[in-house]
């Protein structure tokens, strides 16, 4: 577990830049530590803010997972980008079409938020690095300090235009197996909870979003502080 501060009630909407550069400093030190560890197949981070996003302490924190195995949504990911974008990688053509479709919450030298195409549920929001990566151990100190500015300003505007809404937030990257994963592209993934998984969710394994997500982006964007 990571503690983002000693602030009891500080969520990382609100943390100042230089607090949550240090954060992701802290992810990106312990992402290479446990990765070095013989038999950790994955690591993973998780913020689950707010009590319906399932979290357990009331301080905001991180839970980091150092897992021997690949879970099967990463394992997912990566063989979809192998299969579906052979010699190229879908997050690079994402960010291509956000910024034709209207679906980019916020942008700067490093990151992108983006609103994607088909999004399972309202409002969910990706950040995406600009240079292609697959390895988040291999990120650099100014695409982490860019990683920082993004991620903060894109939760603040959701907790602006949603009334601070429980969200769940977590990072994808390759796997510590030192295969070549050259075709995937690490990434963060957001969900408020806004909704609520019913009956057809559960047996069909689809999602019904009423929120387009060029209107989610759109709002979003003028939610920004």
């Amino acid at each position: 577990m990571i503690i983002h501060t000693p602030a009891h009630d500080l969520p990382l909407s609100r943390m100042e830049l230089p607090d949550a550069v240090r954060l992701m400093h802290a992810y990106w030190r312990r992402h290479r530590a446990l990765c070095a560890i013989d038999g950790v197949k994955q690591v993973l981070f998780i913020v689950n803010q707010g009590r319906e996003a399932g979290a357990s302490l009331e301080h905001p924190h991180t839970q980091v997972f150092a897992l021997p195995l690949v879970p099967r949504a990463l394992r997912d990911e990566i063989n979809n980008s192998r299969r579906l974008f052979p010699g190229g990688c879908p997050l690079c053509a994402a960010r291509e079409e956000a910024r034709r479709d209207g679906r980019v919450i916020l942008e700067n030298e490093g990151w992108m938020a983006l609103a994607p195409f088909a999004a399972r549920l309202p409002y969910e929001t990706w950040f995406v690095p600009r240079r292609h990566e697959p390895d988040f151990a291999r990120a650099r100190d100014g695409e982490l300090r860019a990683m920082a500015a993004v991620i903060t300003r894109t939760l603040a505007a959701l907790a602006a235009a949603l009334d601070d809404p429980p969200y769940n937030l977590w990072l994808h990257t390759s796997p510590c197996d030192g295969k070549n994963y050259q075709h995937y592209h690490y990434h963060l993934e957001a969900i408020p909870r806004l909704t609520t998984e019913a009956g057809f969710e559960m047996a069909s394994g689809m999602h019904i979003n009423v929120v387009r997500p060029e209107e989610a982006a759109r709002h979003l964007r003028e939610s920004l502080p």
